[in-house]
């Protein structure tokens, strides 16, 4: 009898699939859980054997082999980096977080964990919203979590979670009228999170995105219209009545009115605000870009080529572009670029083969990854990449499989 048929092999495999989803449900607020847990979860699918069966899924599934794809064009671009040995492997130890989609693919190869693993990723974000609501009560002390009622392990990823949270809710009170007004309450009580109590503008703007793919979704092109006076009408009455929205959109239109009345915009440096230091850099950015535009410096790069640019200037220096397309463009060239942008359309276009409930939710990953690329680097960095990459790899298991029995569709 094969390994893998044995009661001890299923039964690992079954203690691998529970750590893969409580490492799911860790993601917004505990680093060490995720690490432990998805660390044993990945253990416990090597233990199991069957390399045959688990590199023919990995390879069989786009999504995954996109994600390899790129992971190795960012292996081949350490080999001719301007960076040392020791920038080269720890921002290829940074993107290696890519290499969670075709092992979560393969990890949750049946409906039941793909399913767990959803609710286990709802439930997180719900929990995360309960808390911040108990830090408004008074019932966690003021310098729990993250800044000002953020839980999730910074303000951005609350944001973005949150954001992300609200668009399921408002999709699930659209198609699942049972559930309609359970839904409703939960997305007043999340939106007056991100809008009211959080200050998080990349959330902010995916959302607006999100809002536009939900109306797409439900509508077809019509719904760009009416995206289009809903977020209009949104901006207006937020600006109207949250007073951290006024605040945070005031601050970010001074910023960018500073800026681009700078006499000498390289030499900008006393302007530490989020959006200024953004445009410095961004700037900046696209000159090293300049210098090699078609294979980039090459991994890793972006750190030592800045500082060589900026050497002699009075200015802030940021800990990498806060743009993970101009950050790509810098190491890989627009070639890289190209391939990246490739990887999240067809990641967009395969949303097309999933069930409707499995749709929303891949279609908001992919495009909160696209959205929080342009103000961070959301893939480098920051944990809204675990996240993307984790939970790409749940959604897009669910895709159908090439060679698979015919079966039912997947819901959640």
């Amino acid at each position: 009898m094969a390994w893998r048929d044995t009661v001890w092999s299923r039964r690992i495999d079954a203690t691998g699939k529970g750590l893969a989803v409580i490492s799911i449900f860790s993601l917004p607020f505990s680093t060490t859980l995720f690490a432990v847990a998805s660390s044993l979860s990945v253990l416990a699918w090597l233990a199991t054997g069957d390399w045959a069966g688990k590199l023919f899924r990995i390879w069989e599934n786009p999504v995954a082999r996109y994600a390899i794809v790129f992971f190795g064009l960012l292996c081949l671009g350490g080999l001719y980096s301007s960076a040392g040995f020791e920038d080269v492997r720890a921002v290829l130890g940074k993107y290696s977080k890519l290499l969670y989609i075709p092992v979560v693919i393969s990890i949750l190869d049946q409906t039941e964990w793909r399913t767990r693993a959803y609710a286990s990723f709802v439930v997180s974000m719900g929990f995360v919203l309960l808390l911040s609501y108990a830090k408004l009560l008074g019932l966690l002390p003021p310098d729990a979590f993250a800044e000002d009622y953020s839980i999730a392990k910074t303000h951005i990823l609350h944001g973005v979670l949150m954001a992300l949270l609200l668009y399921l809710l408002l999709s699930w009170a659209l198609r699942h009228p049972r559930w309609r007004w359970p839904c409703v309450l939960g997305a007043v009580l999340t939106a007056y999170n991100l809008f009211f109590m959080t200050s998080g503008r990349t959330g902010w703007v995916v959302f607006f995105v999100l809002v536009g793919a939900l109306c797409l979704q439900q509508w077809r092109w019509r719904g760009a219209m009416i995206a289009s006076l809903l977020a209009v009408t949104l901006v207006g009455l937020l600006y109207a009545t949250s007073a951290v929205f006024e605040e945070r959109v005031h601050l970010a239109v001074n910023e960018i009115h500073e800026f681009s009345s700078s006499v000498d915009r390289k030499s900008n440096a006393s302007t530490e605000g989020g959006v200024s230091l953004r445009l410095e850099h961004y700037l900046n950015t696209l000159t090293l870009i300049a210098r090699h535009p078609v294979f980039g410096g090459g991994t890793g790069s972006w750190k030592k080529e800045y500082a060589e640019l900026v050497s002699g200037r009075e200015t802030i220096k940021l800990s990498d572009a806060h743009n993970e397309y101009l950050m790509i463009a810098t190491q890989l060239g627009l070639a890289g670029l190209v391939v990246y942008l490739v990887m999240l359309i067809r990641q967009w276009r395969a949303t097309a083969a999933l069930t409707p409930d499995w749709r929303v939710l891949a279609q908001g990953i992919v495009a909160m990854m696209a959205v929080a690329g342009l103000f961070n680097t959301s893939l480098l960095y920051t944990h809204e990449g675990k996240v993307y990459t984790v939970m790409a790899g749940v959604v897009f298991a669910a895709l159908p499989r090439r060679r698979a029995t015919p079966s039912t569709p997947e819901s959640v």
